[in-house]
C-alpha cells in the first residue's frame, strides 16, 4: 500500500483539518489551504524575443522561502508544489511539446542529489530532454543584476541532440533579468527552430 502523507508539507498542520479523508485522497493534496493562498497565482502572458512567455505566480516573500527551501535545503519533498495545481491546464495546451530547462549550477547539483528544475517538472509526465549545460561554474543568482548578460557566454547547448521539426517548452523556476531565457532562445533559433514552435513557462517571477 502507497503511503500517503496527511501533513502539510510546508507547515505540518493536519490535512485532514481541512477536508475529508475521501476528498483528501481523491485530490492528492500536499499543502494545506492556509499554505496554499499565500502562494501568488498571477498567470500572466506576455512575449520574450517574439516567444510566448507565461508567468504562474509572483514571486513574493512566501514563495521565495519555499523556493529556498526546496533548492537551498534540499527539501525535493516540495517538488510537485510549484507545477502541480497546473499539470491539466500545461499537459492540454502543450501536448505535442518536450521540455527542456537551463542548467543549474553543477557544484549544487552534486550537492543537493538532483536538478532542481528537472524534478520540478517529473509531476507533468511530459518528455523532456537535458540538452544545455554551462562551460565554467558560474551561479547565475551570486552575480549583480548588472552582469547578469554574461551568461550569453556560459550556457550552451549539446550538439546533436534537438529536432528542429520539434516543438518545446521551456520551463524555467524565477525570473529576474531574463537573460537566461534570453540564451536558451537565442540557442534554439540557431538551429533553425521557429519562434512559433517555442514557448516558455516560468514559475515565478520577481519584480
Amino acid at each position: 500500500m502507497k503511503f500517503i502523507n496527511r501533513y502539510c508539507l510546508i507547515c505540518y498542520q493536519d490535512l485532514y483539518k481541512d477536508i475529508s479523508i475521501n476528498t483528501f485522497i481523491k485530490t492528492k493534496q500536499s499543502i494545506c489551504s492556509t499554505c496554499q493562498n499565500k502562494f501568488r497565482i498571477i498567470d500572466k502572458k506576455s512575449k520574450i524575443d517574439g516567444v510566448d512567455i507565461t508567468f504562474l505566480y509572483s514571486y513574493n516573500p512566501f514563495l521565495k522561502q519555499i523556493i529556498y527551501q526546496y533548492k537551498g535545503c534540499y527539501d525535493i519533498a516540495l517538488k510537485d508544489l510549484f507545477l502541480m495545481p497546473f499539470k491539466n491546464e500545461i499537459r492540454k495546451k502543450y501536448k505535442n511539446y518536450t521540455i527542456l530547462f537551463p542548467p543549474s549550477n553543477e557544484q549544487d547539483n552534486i550537492k543537493r542529489g538532483y536538478k532542481h528544475i528537472e524534478k520540478m517538472i517529473e509531476c507533468l509526465n511530459m518528455p523532456y530532454i537535458d540538452i544545455f549545460y554551462k562551460n565554467i561554474n558560474y551561479k547565475q543568482s551570486d552575480q549583480p543584476f548588472i552582469k547578469r548578460n554574461e551568461i550569453k557566454n556560459v550556457i550552451m547547448m549539446k550538439n546533436g541532440k534537438i529536432d528542429v521539426a520539434k516543438k518545446y517548452l521551456i520551463i524555467d523556476d524565477i525570473f529576474t533579468s531574463g537573460s537566461t531565457i534570453h540564451r536558451l532562445i537565442h540557442l534554439l533559433l540557431l538551429t533553425g527552430i521557429k519562434k512559433e514552435n517555442i514557448a516558455v513557462i516560468i514559475v515565478a517571477k520577481s519584480s
